[in-house]
């Protein structure tokens, strides 16, 4: 009966010992199977996240386009020539003006159209300073310091010619303005009596139409707002049809920083 005891003992502990290690490489297999799913749960998730954030970024430069109403707002610095001739009894009379303007604002209001262009109004006031070279005998041409006034009204158009979204040209344009300017310059010497054309008093402001041209580009700050600079060259004149002939000519370049919507 001891034998027998003895005899089921050892095949009940063998029996456990066995089953013991069976559950524990099933363990382990499941364990190591278990890693490899969640290695590869997260090589996919990883994986997933750059397709997200490439499409997150594709979507906000989607939402960059030129549509609704249209407004800009600019500072400028820049470069004023003004020429004025006349013919008098004496001869031909010239007083010219040539400075830097700073600062010139301009705000511009209008509409988009098909993201493709945009036509606008323009209101623009800027003063500067410079020489002014008055109407005297050769002999006498003395360079007076001055001051400079500007003012225009003017009806323009933006073209934005690169459609591609994803291009870094995307936001280049080119712009167009026509309109009427006022522009004036004035002795800033007390010792000096002259004022700009005071050969004539009645010609001291006088106007000229301009045509402008501009490129400039734009940074997007946000879905509609954006910010970036413009170069623009304007050329205004004018020219009397009476026995004085009088012509003026105005050359303008200016820098400007745009915001715009």
């Amino acid at each position: 009966m001891t034998k027998s005891f003895f005899a089921t003992s050892l095949f009940i502990f063998l029996f456990v010992s066995n089953a013991s290690a069976w559950d524990m490489g099933a363990y382990v297999e499941s364990a190591q199977a278990g890693e490899g799913k969640t290695d590869s749960t997260r090589v996919q998730k990883t994986s997933k996240k750059q397709p997200e954030a490439a499409d997150s970024s594709m979507a906000l430069t989607n939402n960059h386009v030129y549509r609704g109403l249209y407004f800009s707002a600019e500072v400028a610095f820049g470069y004023t020539s003004l020429n004025y001739s006349v013919n008098t009894w004496s001869g031909k009379s010239v007083q010219k003006f040539s400075g830097l303007s700073f600062p010139y604002a301009e705000i511009r209001f209008g509409h988009y159209f098909a993201n493709i262009v945009s036509v606008y109004g323009a209101l623009g006031i800027g003063i500067g300073t410079g020489k002014y070279e008055g109407p005297y005998p050769k002999r006498d041409k003395e360079e007076i310091d001055a001051v400079s006034f500007r003012g225009l009204l003017g009806l323009g158009a933006e073209v934005y010619p690169f459609q591609d979204k994803e291009s870094a040209l995307y936001g280049l344009y080119l712009g167009l303005c026509v309109g009427g300017a006022v522009e004036r310059a004035q002795d800033d010497n007390e010792r000096f009596g002259y004022t700009y054309r005071s050969a004539d008093p009645d010609l001291e402001i006088f106007d000229n139409t301009f045509i402008r041209f501009e490129v400039g580009y734009s940074f997007w700050i946000d879905n509609r707002w954006r910010v970036g600079p413009a170069f623009s060259y304007s050329f205004g004149k004018y020219d009397s049809d009476d026995d004085d002939n009088v012509v003026t000519t105005t050359h303008n370049f200016n820098l400007a920083i745009k915001i715009a919507l």
